[in-house]
């Protein structure tokens, strides 16, 4: 996997920085083809804009949902939150005490 960075102003880019819409995330869950889907178009604004380094797990659940995958060992006694985009999974990272660490958007 590799970490993404945003192309922010590029026509190629893959995030199209819409308003995240929780209604809209709720209603388009696991999608694992290369096909763009809602979660991936308003996946930069809702990294940028909805969540925050120490929420708790149960803050983001509450604002996204259950996760698609959790990998409940990834790193220094941390977990993971994974929601898929299509080619990407949105991460989320938490610590022992379940406060939301890292953020990113990663490459399959």
């Amino acid at each position: 996997m590799s970490v993404v960075s945003f192309l922010s102003g590029c026509d190629n880019n893959p995030f199209d920085n819409k308003p995240f819409n929780q209604q809209a995330w709720l209603e388009n869950p696991l999608n694992k083809s290369k096909d763009k889907n809602a979660r991936l178009e308003m996946s930069e604004n809702l990294l940028k804009n909805h969540l925050q380094i120490g929420m708790t797990r149960q803050q983001t659940r509450k604002l996204l949902g259950e996760p698609d995958f959790v990998n409940s060992n990834c790193g220094d006694k941390n977990s993971c939150d994974n929601y898929y985009l299509g080619e990407y999974i949105f991460l989320l990272t938490f610590d022992s005490a379940s406060k939301l660490i890292k953020k990113e958007i990663v490459s399959i």
